[in-house]
């Protein structure tokens, strides 16, 4: 179970050459990164943006499949995506201001002063600084314990998602595989049931360990090629003293995808900078860089020896010194566009202890703005983004009391959430869907209706779609595992307050089947919510009435002396659909 940590000292994540603006985003970057929310992605209808909403916060984000080679064995898919929400610490953007989605594990580790040192010298764990930083597996270490300062926990990163990598609980399932002889131990997992065992050495000739990662199908990442990436300090302002902390975004990238049939992908880099994926059937993409300092990639290749190589092309600009992804040209000369995408971050003033009534208006440091990409088919999206607050209820209350007293678990936070998407193009009339969310509704622990559990414990959003249609999503905002789950929803005809469909879903307990009741801990001593990650609350029934009719969807009771019908991981064995009345 992760702790929190009420120290009398104030933290301020910068970057080199940051300050005003940038410095006060990056402070509430620092903040949301102990927000965890699930991941409650639902593109809504077609997504020819690659586009994917959370409703829960209405963050946006983009991802890209710039190339997909089929095979015999693992597919070559080589990925880039664009998140509107601005992290703590930047990722490898290697197309400019998007991301590279290359297999990795990623972390924040110390840096020396004055100095980058190496990643495998600088990633080392607690309590002892060793390098068996799998079979080990804790945080990072740092003489003064400042690490809640600036660590945000492991990430395993894989094309199109972004993953919390847990310590595995005692007990739980693991894979039996034994490599050049040796069986792999395995220490860590993921909510969706990946698995991370450990390998003796890096491919790279870094100090220390790597990774093996095995999704549930089996397949294996060799998680082993460690590079480093400046991320700048973090000030420590300790009374008058100022105590600067240098750190890095330290990176196992994969250096081989094999399926259980033995099948499998090579990845080869020069520095930081992959250069060729070669698969075991003789498939070959290549991956060209540019001249500059800067790690950008220019081109990718499929076949390049071959009769008829297919290359994509990336062009950029730059904006404020920073190098920006504008468009990207297929092999067949189509392209895609972007204007004016950016990261942001919503405000983080931190609010006093027991304050609850909140000024929901967007400051004028933080305007609307919108974002437009061009397919190449010519369809244009239009999303706008504004600077929006929301509530979670029953926090486990805690007070900060420096530089001033404040809520040190956050009840109420800001994205820069979406409220308008528009599609237009050729021989297209515009169509737009809008997204309004409920007023902020926040509690902690030591709040009076907490006592009598009478908090409000659920958001909604509203989106409109363009026919007028409105469709009301209701979300669990309460501090357990089901925070961000959705709870209903009810559909409007256009100007009308009477649904002409709803649906209310319910979720077991962590207790209720064979499955763990905690799978295992994020390794954060600081505030976020990690029964969110840690335990397994599955859909256990799903009820949609419409024209006087309930269908129902439920799992079985009662298998196994258990209250519902789920195996270890928590999937469905039996299941009951019905309907009433009965047609």
């Amino acid at each position: 179970m992760s702790g929190f940590r009420h120290g009398m000292r104030l933290a301020l994540a910068v970057t080199a050459m940051l300050g005003g603006p940038a410095l006060a985003q990056e402070l509430g970057a620092a903040a949301l990164e102990r927000v965890r929310v699930r991941s409650t992605v639902q593109p809504l209808g077609p997504a020819p943006f690659g586009e994917s909403i959370n409703l829960y916060t209405g963050s946006l984000s983009f991802t890209h499949l710039d190339v997909d080679y089929p095979g015999t064995g693992p597919a070559i898919q080589l990925t880039r995506s664009f998140d509107t929400q601005t992290r703590f610490v930047q990722s490898y953007k290697f197309f400019g201001d998007w991301t590279f989605d290359i297999p990795r594990i990623e972390t924040i580790v110390r840096r020396p002063i004055g100095g980058l040192g190496t990643p495998g010298g600088n990633w080392t764990v607690s309590p002892s600084g060793s390098s068996a930083r799998c079979s080990q597996l804790d945080q990072p270490y740092e003489l003064d314990q400042s690490q809640y300062l600036w660590w945000h926990g492991y990430d395993l990163i894989v094309p199109g998602a972004r993953k919390t990598l847990l310590r595995a609980a005692a007990g739980l399932q693991m894979p039996s595989i034994s490599i050049g002889g040796t069986a792999v131990t395995f220490k860590g997992t993921t909510a969706d049931n990946w698995r991370i065992g450990c390998l003796a050495t890096t491919s790279n000739g870094q100090s220390g360990e790597g990774f093996l990662a095995v999704d549930p199908e089996g397949t294996k990442y060799y998680l082993d090629y460690l590079i480093g990436k400046d991320a700048g300090q973090v000030l420590e302002f300790d009374g008058g003293t100022t105590i600067r902390h240098p750190i890095m975004v330290a990176s196992m990238m994969v250096s081989r995808i094999e399926d259980r049939f033995g099948n499998y992908l090579t990845f080869s880099y020069s520095g930081s900078r992959l250069t060729q994926i070669a698969a075991s059937d003789g498939r070959v993409v290549s991956i060209a860089w540019r001249p500059e300092t800067a790690d950008l990639v220019a081109s990718i290749t499929v076949q390049p020896a071959g009769s008829r190589p297919r290359t994509t092309t990336y062009e950029y600009t730059t904006i404020n010194s920073l190098p920006v992804l504008t468009g990207v040209v297929l092999p067949d000369s189509s392209r895609w566009t972007f204007s004016n995408l950016v990261t942001r971050i919503g405000l983080f003033s931190p609010i006093g202890c027991g304050q609850r009534a909140f000024n929901p208006a967007t400051p004028a440091s933080t305007p609307p703005t919108t974002a437009t990409l061009t397919h190449p088919s010519g369809l244009v999206g239009a999303f706008t983004l504004s600077n929006t607050y929301h509530g979670k209820s029953y926090v486990p209350g805690a007070c900060d009391t420096y530089p001033s007293a404040h809520e040190a678990n956050h009840p109420v936070f800001s994205t820069f959430s979406l409220t308008s998407k528009q599609l237009s193009g050729p021989g297209l009339a515009a169509r737009t869907w809008t997204y309004t969310y409920a007023p902020v509704q926040a509690s902690a622990s030591y709040d009076s209706c907490a006592a009598s559990n009478t908090c409000p414990d659920t958001k909604w959003v509203d989106v409109v779609a363009p026919d007028g249609v409105r469709t009301r999503y209701t979300f669990s905002n309460r501090y357990t595992e089901l925070e961000g789950k959705e709870l209903s929803t009810a559909v409007y005809p256009a100007g009308s307050s009477t649904p002409i469909q709803t649906t209310a879903k319910a979720y077991a307990s962590p207790t209720a089947g064979p499955y763990p009741v905690s799978i295992g801990t994020t390794l954060l001593d600081g505030n976020s919510n990690y029964l969110l990650e840690q335990s397994i609350a599955p859909l256990r029934s799903n009820i949609t009435t419409q024209d006087g009719t309930a269908f129902t969807w439920r799992v079985a009771p009662g298998c196994g002396g258990y209250a519902y019908c789920f195996d270890g991981f928590g999937r469905v064995t039996q299941m009951i659909k019905s309907s009433a009345p009965t047609p």
